[in-house]
């Protein structure tokens, strides 16, 4: 070959290679739209069972067709302290399981003797095509997921047309730049694997490559069987490239995904040759003589990953304590965790990481709640030191709500550049007014600690009933936030009953003291407690919103229906 042809041989195979991983990335993205809610269902109720997290790992990675991303998300949900390490592990090993689905599918469609895939590509293009025009999102998303497949599969099918024939100048390139020692010669393909993996940043491209390679005789059994390992390493070791800007506990579940598919290289290594020389025989029995090795990889590639989790279930305690030695906890455990919207460039899983926004906020909620409880503790705080006192600390919570609601909104709108459901975009729009609402909420205790200041300058002094609706009120105000974060999970109620209309009632009656100076006050306290009432109202519409059913419960309440802004 010319050096022209095989700069024009190398460009092809690439330009292969990028019709497969466009087709991947459309079809796991119009997956996630179709499934989007059951998954972010299915991934917040993940327990510290493991074996129900192999389940878990296993279903959203077969929806995701991406074992990395399915690490990375898991890796910022721990970052964010959506899921523990531990709860973590048991998903890992399931998406480990869960990425082999993509091999099957590759073989059974693309090297399978019984059907071919390549007759019906364009045929289902043509049939995806009117689903693009109409206006429902589900449609539109079912129609991309077919577009994807077909162009996944055309890749395939340019992988094995773009690759010559095997001729003896390969047999010559073989014995001159790889050892003759069969174990060195095998480690080399484990690199190799690895490197092509982390370019491509995808598995599941990695494999349909070998199996490629292999099928025209470029690959011998045990090379291809150790591309195979090397493609789990490297598939592992792009989640710790993406863990790095994460805390501790983040890059503690990165980490875990490494030592399992190293672990399992480890023990499989020594065997490579038998159960190469193993697969090849049943493989060709299997096939009639036929393109066997497809079919030996996508069988080891399963095997490897579920003998690999049982072995690490077993040794489930000492796999754990090993990962904490390695990264142990930090020493300053009260630092608050920051939102960090992790990718692997190939695959958005944006839909699936609105999760993360909802942890922010609730934990957003907490901080205003103990605001609220400061500012009852300075109505009835008579020592001029001690209210000094709670007055910083309630400045300085307030400090850190602006640096909270700042991060929130750079993570939103790193979401919002992403491609999501109608549904999911409105999450996103809802929980932007939500978190604009709970920064002003927090203004408003800084503003109701300063009327407490000044009555306290000016000597007045409420009647008790006064002060005991005063009270009553602030603590109303923490149960009413704590509904609004039951509404943001989904647990809606009838409003009517709800400690923010409840509120509503002590509202009225609060300017009513005889004295014109504290009148005066309790005036003042009174339109920030309306101006509060109005932001938990408010902020529970925007969530109800998002379910239809939920808006219906809604519909019969009156409520000052200012227009939000959008920020995204």
């Amino acid at each position: 070959m010319t050096p022209g042809e095989i700069i024009m041989q190398i460009l092809s195979l690439a330009g292969a290679a990028v019709i497969f991983l466009y087709g991947m990335k459309t079809m796991s993205e119009s997956l996630q739209k179709l499934a989007g809610e059951r998954l972010r269902r299915l991934l917040a109720r993940i327990t510290s069972n493991p074996f129900r997290g192999i389940i878990t790992g296993m279903g959203v990675t077969a929806i995701v067709q991406s074992s990395s991303a399915v690490t990375v998300m898991l890796v910022s949900f721990v970052n964010a302290g959506l899921i523990t390490f531990t709860q973590s592990l048991g998903v890992i090993f399931g998406a480990n399981i869960g990425t082999t689905a993509t091999a099957w599918l590759i073989y059974g469609l693309g090297f399978g003797t019984t059907f071919n895939i390549q007759h019906l590509l364009l045929p289902l293009a043509a049939l995806a095509l009117p689903l693009l025009f109409i206006r429902k999102a589900k449609n539109k998303a079912f129609a991309e997921m077919i577009i994807g497949f077909v162009l996944l599969f055309t890749g395939v099918l340019f992988f094995r047309e773009t690759l010559p024939a095997i001729d003896e100048n390969f047999a010559l390139f073989h014995q001159t730049f790889f050892p003759d020692n069969f174990y060195l010669n095998t480690f080399s393909f484990v690199l190799i694997g690895i490197i092509v993996t982390l370019i491509f940043q995808s598995s599941s491209a990695t494999i349909a490559l070998t199996m490629v390679l292999a099928s025209q005789g470029w690959l011998t059994y045990s090379a291809a069987l150790a591309m195979v390992l090397g493609e789990n390493v490297g598939t592992a070791l792009t989640a710790n490239l993406a863990a790095i800007v994460t805390n501790r506990a983040g890059k503690r579940t990165a980490l875990a995904h490494l030592l399992f598919n190293v672990a399992g290289v480890v023990w499989v290594f020594p065997f490579i040759g038998i159960i190469s020389n193993a697969l090849a025989g049943f493989t060709t029995l299997a096939t009639h003589a036929g393109n066997s090795i497809p079919l030996g990889l996508a069988i080891f590639h399963t095997l490897f990953n579920i003998i690999n989790t049982l072995i690490i279930l077993a040794l489930f305690l000492p796999f754990s304590k090993i990962c904490f030695a390695l990264l142990p906890e930090q020493k300053s455990t009260a630092k608050r965790f920051s939102l960090k919207f992790l990718s692997i460039n190939l695959l958005s899983t944006a839909e699936l990481n609105i999760l993360q926004d909802k942890k922010k906020l609730a934990d957003f909620t907490k901080i205003i709640s103990e605001m609220f409880t400061i500012v009852s503790s300075l109505l009835n705080e008579k020592v001029d030191r001690k209210f000094a006192k709670k007055h910083k600390t309630l400045r300085h919570n307030y400090k850190t709500v602006k640096e909270t609601q700042q991060e929130i909104d750079v993570y939103l709108h790193s979401l919002s550049q992403e491609q999501l459901t109608p549904k999911g975009g409105a999450h996103l729009k809802a929980m932007a007014q939500i978190n604009e609402n709970l920064a002003d909420m927090a203004a408003t205790t800084i503003k109701m600690a300063q009327v407490i200041e000044h009555k306290n300058d000016a000597k007045a002094w409420f009647s008790q009933e006064l002060r005991n609706k005063l009270t009553h009120s602030l603590q109303l105000i923490p149960e009413a936030l704590a509904h609004k974060n039951g509404l943001a999970d989904g647990g809606f109620s009838n409003p009517t009953d709800s400690p923010g209309n409840r509120l509503r009632l002590y509202l009225e009656s609060l300017s009513q003291e005889p004295d014109a100076l504290t009148t005066q006050i309790a005036s003042n306290a009174a339109s920030h407690y309306q101006q509060l009432l109005h932001l938990i109202v408010t902020s529970d519409e925007l969530v109800s919103r998002v379910d239809a059913a939920a808006l219906k419960l809604y519909e019969n309440i009156p409520l000052r229906n200012n227009q939000t802004k959008n920020k995204f």
